[in-house]
Formats: C-alpha cells, structure tokens, sequence
C-alpha cells in the first residue's frame, strides 16, 4: 500500500486550520485601541491573508480526498471496474487540486511570501501526479505491485514537499494572529484567538 503519512500529516495542519483553537494570543483581539495606526495597506494585506488562508484550506482538503482515492486505487486489482473508477476519482481529485492552485494569486503571494513557495512547488507536483494516473489509465498495469512502483515518484515528491504546506499554514496564522492583536478594529476578539491559538499548535507540531 502507498506510504499513509501524507495524509495523516495533511489532516493534522487542516484540522488546525478550520477548527477554533482554544488557546489566545496574551492580549489578542482585546486591546482598547491599536497599538498603531491603521492603514488601508494594513487592510488589504490582512484581506489578502484571509484570502491565502480560506485557499489553502481547500487544498489541503482536496489533497487529503485525492491521496485517499489513491489510496484505494493502489489496493484494487488492476484492470477492474472497481480500479479503473477509483482511477478515474483520482485524476478528477488531481485536477481540482490544479484549479485550487491556480486560485491563489500574485498579491496573495506577496503578502506572505511562503505561499508562493507552496503554491509553485505543488504545481509541479500535481503535473507529476497527473503524468502517472494519465499514464496509468492509458497504460494499465497488470499487478498492484506495478501500480505502487508507478505512483511511488509522485507520492515521494508530495511527502518531501508537505512541510512547505505546513510552514505556510504558520506563516498565515502568525501574521493573522498579530495583525489582529495590533489592529483590533480588523478582527473580533474571537477570531483573532482563533489564529493565536491556530498558530501555537502549528508552531508545536514542528
């Protein structure tokens, strides 16, 4: 069977990001005032920030949902019904993850540099998965054996990249988090907790 940790690993940073964290930030989101004055540059970034992370939420999902087909494709035997429609689910998985990818944009990127990182990489690792499960359904193979050995270059190079989606995931909920506690009037108390709380547990899971 193919290596489970990329998306065990995945499920952890998503779970980080969409679930409420319980622990704040000293201070987070209820200062009286800004600690400093607020400019419309301060807000668009913050937007862009939001932007990077409610993207790289669905990523993270739909990543986690194709590993999973794969997985179940690379423990079906070849040349089945049951094989060749969970091959097809992963290709369709794999192209959605290239339109999520192209979501992001360049101002996102430059808002918080190590989305561009992340984003580019994963680019090319979703060609590399798309090259393999093309080939698979053009070319299939005769054993299980011979579906993982095709399938173990695309799911090296996505474990080798997983810790750019987490550093990434850091990076936006650190940024979030003291944007929040420095500007109040940008976020309720509540979800400036949230990022606080978000960021110590990714900080942790390093």
């Amino acid at each position: 069977m193919l290596d489970p940790r990329p998306w065990r690993t995945l499920a952890v940073v998503g779970m980080a990001l969409i679930v409420p964290a319980v622990t704040a930030c000293a201070g987070g989101g209820s200062a009286a005032s800004s600690s400093s004055q607020l400019t419309p540059a301060d807000v668009q970034r913050y937007v862009l920030v939001k932007e990077s992370t409610a993207n790289l939420t669905r990523l993270i999902g739909l990543i986690g949902a194709a590993d999973n087909t794969v997985q179940l494709y690379s423990a079906q035997p070849p040349r089945t019904t049951a094989a060749r429609n969970l091959l097809y689910g992963s290709r369709l998985g794999w192209n959605a993850i290239v339109t999520q990818l192209n979501a992001f944009t360049q101002a996102q990127g430059l808002a918080v540099p190590e989305v561009t990182a992340a984003v580019s990489r994963h680019k090319n690792i979703a060609t590399t998965w798309q090259n393999a499960l093309d080939s698979l359904a053009e070319h299939p193979p005769h054993t299980i054996k011979q579906v993982r050995r095709r399938l173990a270059t695309p799911q090296r190079q996505e474990l080798q990249a997983r810790h750019l989606l987490q550093a990434t995931a850091l990076a936006l909920a650190r940024v979030t988090c003291s944007m929040g506690v420095a500007h109040p009037e940008l976020a309720t108390s509540a979800d400036t907790a949230t990022a606080c709380g978000t960021a110590k547990q990714l900080a942790a899971a390093q």
